[in-house]
C-alpha cells in the first residue's frame, strides 16, 4: 500500500523533493562528511548573489522612476 501511494504521488506531481538537504541514506550522508543544511543554504545564497544578473528595464523605466522619486521628494 505504501509503495502504491508513493508511486501515485510521484506521478500526480504531488511529490516534493527539496533542493536543500539530502535524500540519501544516513550512511551516505555520514560518508559525505555530514553536510549541514544551513551551510548548504548559505553557499547557495552566496552563489546566487555572485551570479545574479537582473533583467534589463524597458525603455523609459529609469526616467519614470526618476520622475516618481522627484515627486516623492516634493510631497
Amino acid at each position: 500500500v505504501g509503495d502504491r501511494s508513493t508511486r501515485d504521488g510521484m506521478r500526480s506531481d504531488e511529490w516534493f523533493l527539496p533542493r536543500l538537504g539530502t535524500q540519501q541514506a544516513h550512511e551516505a550522508w555520514e560518508a559525505a562528511g555530514k553536510p549541514d543544511v544551513v551551510d548548504e543554504a548559505r553557499q547557495k545564497v552566496d552563489d546566487l548573489l555572485a551570479t545574479h544578473a537582473p533583467a534589463p528595464w524597458d525603455d523609459g523605466v529609469e526616467e519614470a522612476l526618476a520622475q516618481l522619486y522627484a515627486r516623492a521628494l516634493r510631497a
